[in-house]
């Protein structure tokens, strides 16, 4: 029997997550500090993005756009299934996530 290798990425992977009012059956996993994003959502994190940011893009109303790190990916589906959710820590601007377009 031969073992295959998980390849990993050599580059930063970039998706789109939205960020969730209730995590489903996961809400018990959440506290004061934490989120979730990505519940029945198109994607979600996977193992080994614990410890990855969540990065919002923020308009500064010119022509730039700001970037902000808004949470810290603490937890995922074992399956990597988009249906399952992805736990976040609380950034310095979690209370505003609802304005921008975040990224994970």
């Amino acid at each position: 029997m031969q073992i295959e290798l998980r390849k990993y990425p050599d580059n930063l992977q970039e998706t789109h997550i939205e960020i969730n009012k209730n995590c489903g059956p996961f809400e018990l996993l959440l506290n004061e500090h934490s989120f979730c994003a990505g519940y029945n959502g198109t994607s979600s994190g996977c193992v080994g993005d614990s410890g990855g940011p969540l990065v919002c893009a923020r308009s500064s109303g010119d022509m730039y756009t700001r970037f902000e790190i808004s949470g810290v990916s603490s937890w995922s589906g074992r399956s990597c299934y988009p249906a399952n959710p992805t736990g976040f820590m609380k950034g310095p601007i979690q209370n505003t996530l609802k304005l921008f377009n975040c990224i994970f």
